[in-house]
């Protein structure tokens, strides 16, 4: 039996880490993060750390682009690293 990794802040990755969407604690954000495609079970990676932090989404769909999102926001995304 394989169990999930603990969901840990996204601003705890290190750059080139990947990971799978859990949650997003704040509630004044997650629209607008869903909207970029940020929302659970996406899977993304981290390009640079800092302010802003750049993520990396794959879509489901088979594309993917780069985001920039404010640090303060990046502790609030909880997401489950992949091994790799």
């Amino acid at each position: 039996m394989t169990t999930m990794p603990q969901a840990i802040p996204l601003a705890m990755l290190a750059k080139g880490e990947s990971a799978s969407v859990a949650c997003c604690q704040s509630c004044e954000c997650r629209e607008q993060l869903r909207a970029l495609g940020i929302e659970p079970e996406a899977r993304i990676a981290v390009c640079r750390k800092g302010d802003p932090f750049i993520v990396r989404v794959d879509h489901p769909s088979g594309g993917s682009c780069r985001i920039g999102i404010r640090r303060n926001v990046s502790s609030q995304v909880l997401v489950r690293p992949i091994p790799g």
